[in-house]
């Protein structure tokens, strides 16, 4: 074999090299392997829902925080000054809604005894009526007791219309309660804005705000990386998916704790992937190429660590390698 080698050392190298290309075909076909792999955990994102001033920042960076805990608070002053003409306009329309109300009732007494002097009025001209023509009355006092009977009516007239426009001016003014009442909450809802809070317990990102900056709505102040959602993320080529199940094991090492491996277990594998890189896709967006090396479609699986994380610290972005048997050569099966 020596002399082989040595008379044909053009073809020794050939077939070293074409030996260890098909080793290394026949290994992945059984076994994935990537070091395209990381560390994460979701990063929730501190940014205020109104805008002012960044009064403090109640945090450290790298800080640990539990969820609830003050992260930063925006000026309050504004909207506390809000919130008092708000609630100072909503007492003058509740104000308004009392004397409309009391003014509805004095109007509906004055109706009331606008149509008890109408009854009179009536049963008057109504009787005198009846015995003009045996001359016992003159025909003046029943024209003097019409005029009254229609004077009647007409107040009593008026004093409904009078009625039912303070009825209508308490409609307008229970609206104007309403009114006030709902900026009033959104008011006060602004202001409770101004402190903004952990949403989860973790640990504080370096951030670069500082106190006294002005912050826009939505602008961003501060990360917090959560330690409630450890995983990694192995971006895998399209051809291991079939075989690849949640629940299988699979052997993981992380850079941030070198030379060990620890155990985990596939937890989901995507069905779908962008292939454009534009930023209004919803589907995760996978590089398939390095340099001028074209990579085949790669899906991001991720892998459940387990309790790994309540034994060793986690860092999130931090570079991670997992290898799994996934046999190409089994058929698939179909999954829901």
């Amino acid at each position: 074999m020596r002399k082989w080698v040595q008379a044909h050392p053009g073809a020794s190298v050939f077939w070293l090299l074409a030996g260890l290309f098909a080793i290394y075909e026949i290994a992945t076909s059984f076994v994935a392997y990537t070091a395209d792999a990381y560390v994460t955990s979701d990063v929730i994102v501190a940014a205020p829902q109104v805008a002012g001033p960044l009064k403090t920042i109640a945090v450290a960076r790298n800080q640990q925080v539990a969820a609830g805990d003050l992260l930063f608070e925006i000026d309050p002053a504004l909207f506390a000054l809000k919130v008092s003409q708000l609630e100072a306009q909503r007492d003058l329309a509740r104000t308004r809604h009392a004397k409309a109300l009391s003014s509805a009732a004095a109007a509906d007494d004055a109706v009331t005894e606008a149509q008890a002097v109408l009854s009179d009025a009536r049963l008057t001209y109504e009787r005198l009526a009846k015995i003009v023509d045996s001359g016992a009355v003159t025909q003046q006092r029943v024209d003097d007791a019409k005029r009254d009977f229609d004077q009647a009516q007409a107040h009593v007239a008026e004093l409904k219309a009078m009625a039912e426009a303070a009825a209508g001016d308490i409609a307008v003014q229970a609206g104007e309660i309403a009114v006030a009442e709902a900026e009033l909450a959104v008011a006060a809802y602004d202001l409770a804005q101004t402190r903004v809070t952990a949403g989860s317990a973790g640990f504080v990102a370096p951030y670069q705000a500082k106190a006294g900056d002005y912050i826009e709505v939505g602008q961003p102040v501060l990360a917090v990386v959560t330690t409630t959602d450890w995983r990694i993320v192995a971006n895998l080529p399209d051809y291991y998916l079939g075989v690849i199940r949640p629940g299988q094991p699979v052997l993981v090492q992380i850079s941030t704790d070198p030379w060990r491996l620890h155990w985990a277990t596939v937890r989901s594998v995507p069905r779908g992937i962008s292939r454009t890189p534009e930023p209004e896709n919803v589907l995760p967006y996978v590089t398939p190429t390095t340099e001028w090396i074209r990579l085949p479609r790669r899906f991001p699986v991720e892998i459940d660590l387990g309790d790994l994380p309540e034994r060793y610290p986690m860092y999130s972005a931090s570079d991670a390698r997992i290898v799994l048997w996934a046999d190409t050569f089994r058929r698939p099966e179909a999954v829901p």
